[in-house]
């Protein structure tokens, strides 16, 4: 009984030291159709099934490109979101109050809700 568990503790063991050996091992997987420009990263988002978000050096978004094929600009003035505009006609246009944002959306310049974020 003890030989037979000491077999099957040894298997165990050579299974996790192979496939951990393999993890260290293996080449990195790349995606395929790497994007090489800017203008490939809508088709890239969609393909891969990722969202891509875009950031200027200070760390404020400044686009997104979606799966499902959702492309958003963001929008600043004096470093603060003033809005956000997507590809599907619909705008976000935010304003900054004493302890809260309002929001107001926005598609086709049609005005269809406003909300409050604390």
């Amino acid at each position: 009984m003890r030989n037979n568990f000491l077999k099957a503790s040894l298997l165990s063991l050579l299974a996790v030291g192979l496939s951990a050996s393999s993890l260290f091992s293996s080449t990195p997987i790349l995606a395929k159709d790497t994007p090489s420009t800017f203008e490939d990263l809508p088709q890239f988002a969609t393909k891969q099934s990722v969202n891509i978000m875009l950031y200027d050096e200070d760390g404020k978004i400044e686009k997104e490109f979606h799966a499902d094929g959702l492309e958003v600009t963001y929008h600043y003035q004096n470093g603060i979101m003033t809005e956000s505009v997507d590809n599907k006609g619909r705008t976000q246009r935010y304003k900054k109050r004493d302890n809260f944002v309002e929001i107001t959306e926005y598609e086709n310049g049609k005005e269809l809700f406003m909300f409050i974020a604390q």
